[in-house]
């Protein structure tokens, strides 16, 4: 499934906000926007960084699922023969 495969992947490095994607830029400007309100409030300054942390441990889970996906091997003999009689 290498079609499948690359099209995950290229998904999930966007939704994970990696730079080169589309979901990069948005997340970029909260981050600058958060950071830049936190001179006036230092409430801001806790939000975004929660933010930040949020968005590593979301591309931490997704390139696991990724991983397990793709890269792991099949758990029951069931799924074993599936995939080596092909």
């Amino acid at each position: 499934m290498p079609i499948t495969a690359i099209t995950t992947g290229i998904s999930s490095l966007s939704i994970a906000g990696t730079p080169a994607f589309a979901c990069f830029i948005s997340e970029f400007l909260m981050f600058l926007g958060g950071f830049e309100d936190g001179v006036l409030n230092g409430f801001y300054y806790v939000t975004t960084s929660m933010m930040i942390v949020t968005t590593i441990l979301s591309l931490a889970y997704i390139l696991r699922l990724f991983g397990k996906i793709f890269f792991g091997s099949p758990k029951s003999k069931k799924s074993r023969r599936l995939r080596f009689r092909w």
